[in-house]
């Protein structure tokens, strides 16, 4: 599941999505996603990198947040 969404995040994101900065996504024992954006090309992998900010969520609520059924505000 964490690869098959690291694989769409990097299809989405491009080559070069304008960002400028790293991110990185923590699902706690479910694994990270790292996304290098402040390189071009874009690099989107899992490996548990600084990052200029990070996202603590459970890969759950994230599944939830992505199919537009958890409201960002609330979780």
């Amino acid at each position: 599941m964490l690869d098959e969404i690291t694989r769409r995040l990097a299809e989405a994101l491009g080559e070069n999505s304008g960002l400028g900065k790293t991110l990185k996504v923590d699902f706690g024992g479910d694994g990270k996603i790292f996304i290098d954006a402040a390189s071009i090309p874009n690099r989107v992998n899992n490996d548990d990198l600084p990052a200029d900010c990070t996202v603590n969520i459970t890969l759950e609520n994230f599944k939830l947040l992505a199919k537009g059924k958890l409201n960002p505000a609330i979780a």
